[in-house]
């Protein structure tokens, strides 16, 4: 996990890449407590592809709430992307 400095809405972000082998086994969820401990920088936003259900569930447990959509380019998927946009304001 990775931190980017705020943007011009005052809300940092951070991101995160996984291979597929190690999904559903909490390795990203547990990043994102300990990455939590150690970041106190508030706001805090996440962005993820719609599609990536998996990812969005693992910001909502930890308190991240859905504050809007926008399209970005994912480099992942080499094309533009609807994402949901996450924000932890605690």
């Amino acid at each position: 996990m990775s931190s980017t400095p705020p943007t011009s809405t005052g809300c940092s972000g951070g991101s995160s890449t996984r291979p597929p082998s190690r999904w559903g086994r909490g390795i990203a969820s547990a990043a994102l407590r300990a990455f939590l401990e150690i970041e106190t920088t508030r706001p805090l936003c996440g962005r993820v592809a719609a599609h990536n259900l998996g990812s969005a569930r693992v910001l909502e447990r930890a308190g991240f709430v859905r504050v809007g959509s926008d399209a970005g380019f994912a480099a992942g998927a080499g094309r533009e992307v609807v994402e949901h946009l996450y924000e932890l304001a605690r």
